[in-house]
């Protein structure tokens, strides 16, 4: 009994946290803290073909600087919104060894991509990395309530 009055207050914070994001998400012309161009879409794929500066690996996860720029992806919508209020963001591209899902070391060429479990456009589907899609998924379904958004998955 104990955990369901807690988990209100939990709910309530994950909420107010949340909608902080998705406002911040909509502020047209908010793209502090990207220091890239914005990728143009090449060819049929949507990809075009960089060059890894460096790379490191720690704990696991792998840091790459590369030639790759940034890609426009649909940020989310709710349900309540005009389509022409669609929330865009941008998403750093990463660098992997054509066709594969493997990421390029220091040094190699490949092709720019944008990583599994990282937002996407529906419209350009082959900017996701090798072997993931461009899917659209709803996060929150509530009191009529709906939030979707695309994103790159298996």
């Amino acid at each position: 009994m104990a955990f369901a009055h807690m988990s209100f207050p939990l709910t309530l914070c994950l909420a107010a946290c949340y909608s902080t994001v998705v406002v911040s998400l909509r502020a047209p012309g908010n793209v502090a803290g990207l220091d890239g161009p914005l990728s143009q879409a090449r060819g049929s794929t949507g990809t075009s073909n960089c060059t890894v500066s460096s790379s490191r690996s720690m704990l696991g996860m792998r840091r790459q600087q590369s030639t790759c720029g940034k890609a426009r992806v649909l940020a989310g919508l709710w349900n309540f919104q005009l389509p022409e209020e669609e929330t865009v963001a941008d998403i750093q591209l990463r660098c992997y060894i054509m066709g594969t899902s493997v990421l390029a070391k220091e040094g190699e060429q490949g092709e720019c991509r944008i990583p599994r479990t990282k937002r996407c456009h529906p419209e350009q589907p082959g900017l996701c990395r090798a072997g993931t899609t461009c899917q659209r998924l709803i996060l929150h379904r509530r009191y009529e309530l709906e939030y979707v958004y695309h994103v790159c998955r298996e």
